[in-house]
């Protein structure tokens, strides 16, 4: 979802989320040097599950924020939502060149390839040529929900120039800690109503899967975030989802692959901070090494949640 990059003063990259728009601001995109970054909650309404609800008030959060820092005209790279995301290898021509492949994706569809969405936006990345098919792993999102969020950027008078995924951006940061390249990785990334479980293979998501969870048993959005607690409730909320794991890393093994390969490592992300409590407890559960983002963000003085758009900002534009 690659649109024109263009030279500016500033360079935004944001994650917009159901409760709260998380900002980091670099000059002309230059990854290594972040000049403000920023958490501002969103009132229940505005968006859910990654839906813009109410386009006017979050037009009214953006502007006030491009207004109070002299913003106006600032390229942004920004999230799309884990839930809408559909990842599926498929085939397509060896004849095709790189300009070719997404129309004729879009133009064939309804007829050979079956994504299940109507109107999709998609990137792709080409893995390999075999037998006159190149293979090609393709990320399809709803248009619809894309073009409502690039609307208001736009009204906001900034320039989108990036719609990314959250599993990439942290990807990018577990490379850089880990000093290249970790297949077979499982990213687990928490959120305060979502566990999202995303299988890396050579460096891309093969599959993702969003597990939501029920506040009501589940009250993850309390201020001391029970994911890393140890209280009764909160051990039995990690139990639960240690379960949901395991069942992802035996798809991973034995559907995917028919048990040729299998994860490797864990990597975890939580979007309410620290991860030593339920570190400690991936490891124990499956003996594997598990990595966390904690020193990358603590290089360039940022929180721990803020990993994911330190990733972003890591986007080749």
């Amino acid at each position: 979802m690659l649109l024109i990059a263009l030279f500016t003063k500033s360079h935004l990259s944001i994650s917009i989320r159901d409760t709260y728009l998380r900002i980091i601001v670099t000059p002309n995109h230059e990854k290594r040097q972040v000049t403000f970054h920023q958490e501002i909650p969103i009132d229940e309404g505005i968006i859910e599950d990654g839906v813009i609800v109410d386009q006017e008030k979050l037009r009214m959060i953006l502007m006030n924020m491009v207004q109070e820092n002299t913003w106006k005209g600032a390229t942004v790279s920004f999230f799309v939502h884990d839930s809408h995301i559909n990842i599926r290898k498929i085939q397509v021509p060896t004849e095709l060149d790189e300009k070719e492949i997404e129309p004729y994706i879009l133009l064939n569809n309804e007829s050979t390839y079956h994504l299940p969405i109507s109107n999709p936006a998609i990137d792709f990345k080409v893995l390999q040529e075999t037998e006159g098919m190149k293979e090609v792993l393709v990320f399809a999102y709803p248009k619809d929900i894309l073009d409502d969020y690039l609307s208001v950027f736009r009204e906001c008078k900034l320039k989108p120039i990036v719609a990314d995924l959250s599993p990439l951006a942290l990807h990018r940061l577990i490379e850089k800690s880990e000093g290249g390249n970790v297949s077979d990785l499982l990213l687990i990334s928490l959120y305060a109503d979502t566990m999202t479980l995303t299988a890396m293979t050579d460096g891309y998501p093969l599959f993702t899967r969003s597990i939501a969870l029920n506040p009501a048993t589940n009250p993850i959005s309390e201020t001391s975030n029970p994911w890393l607690r140890t209280s009764e409730n909160a051990q039995q909320l990690l139990e639960n989802q240690i379960a949901s794991v395991e069942r992802f890393m035996n798809f991973y093994q034995y559907t995917v692959h028919q048990g040729d390969r299998s994860i490797t490592k864990l990597a975890i992300y939580s979007d309410h901070g620290g991860t030593v409590p339920l570190v400690n407890m991936l490891e124990s559960s499956f003996s594997l090494p598990v990595i966390s983002l904690h020193s990358v963000t603590e290089e360039v003085n940022l929180p721990p949640q803020f990993a994911d758009v330190l990733g972003l900002v890591g986007r080749d534009v």
